[in-house]
């Protein structure tokens, strides 16, 4: 592969020397393209380096965005509703008012009620008796609250 390069000079071969310099020469370019791809590949890596802190950084984003939206979101409070004598009222159905927000929900056969309440102070009136009414406040997150109704 050597004398292909040479220049073979009225057909002899090539001295010591000259296979040195060639030898030297072939060294060199070995050497400059080595230099160059190690570069290219430094520049692969940190090309990939700096693609991965930017994705990182943006997905830490969205999920701390998500985390502030999902502070806000409404939930579920839970809890029994009481009557003006104190006793447990079963099988109702009450609506829960905040603003022009309504909310309508049931006691069970125990006078449990489970709702699904935006975060805020909710008045609430039994649908069959409007002279009684009571505080609920909803939360961000589940909630235990018992409701006590008192007369108007």
């Amino acid at each position: 592969m050597l004398f292909r390069r040479m220049p073979v000079v009225s057909g002899i071969r090539p001295s010591i020397r000259q296979l040195g310099v060639a030898m030297r020469s072939i060294s060199e370019q070995t050497l400059v393209r080595d230099l160059e791809m190690r570069e290219r590949r430094h520049l692969m890596r940190e090309t990939t380096w700096n693609q991965r802190a930017m994705w990182t950084r943006v997905c830490l984003g969205v999920v701390v965005v998500l985390g502030f939206v999902v502070s806000t979101w409404a939930d579920i409070v839970s809890g029994r509703v009481f009557g003006p004598d104190g006793k447990v009222i079963l099988n109702e159905t009450f609506t829960a008012e905040n603003g022009g927000t309504k909310v309508s929900f049931a006691t069970d056969k125990l006078g449990n009620f489970s709702v699904y309440l935006e975060p805020g102070t909710y008045t609430v009136h039994r649908n069959a008796d409007n002279t009684v009414e009571g505080v609920i406040h909803g939360y961000p997150q589940s909630a235990t609250e018992d409701i006590h109704l008192k007369k108007r």
